[in-house]
């Protein structure tokens, strides 16, 4: 079996997320499914929200962790990439936050893994 890079998929990826680790804030790119949103990319329609992201990008995520998630199209990350930033012509919505639910679980070789997640916010 080849290995994944996570490289390649970080393009197609559009929700920044924001998570206080025990190593220091950590800050990635993830798909979020959500419960009823269409879904044009062919993916399967979500029944719960849930993130996906590269291996390593979250260290000592576990459950019960709160997450902070750029919910759209408008929202990245700040210049020194441990803020969410928005850059929307509208006035900024807050972040959104999520509780994860159980333990993050490998996705096919694990260069990828799943949160299952509960919407705080």
């Amino acid at each position: 079996m080849i290995t994944e890079n996570p490289d390649v998929f970080v393009g197609d990826f559009g929700s920044p997320v924001l998570y206080q680790s025990p190593f220091g804030i950590k800050s990635c790119w993830a798909i979020l499914d959500q419960p009823d949103e269409t879904i044009a990319s062919g993916r399967v329609q979500s029944t719960a929200y849930r993130i996906e992201y590269a291996s390593g990008a979250l260290p000592g995520l576990k459950n019960g962790e709160v997450l902070e998630i750029g919910v759209g199209a408008a929202w990245g990350f700040d210049a020194s990439g441990t803020e969410l930033a928005y850059s929307g012509a509208e006035t900024a919505p807050t972040p959104t936050a999520f509780r994860v639910l159980g333990v993050p679980k490998k996705i096919d070789d694990g260069a990828f893994l799943e949160a299952v997640l509960e919407r705080l916010t």
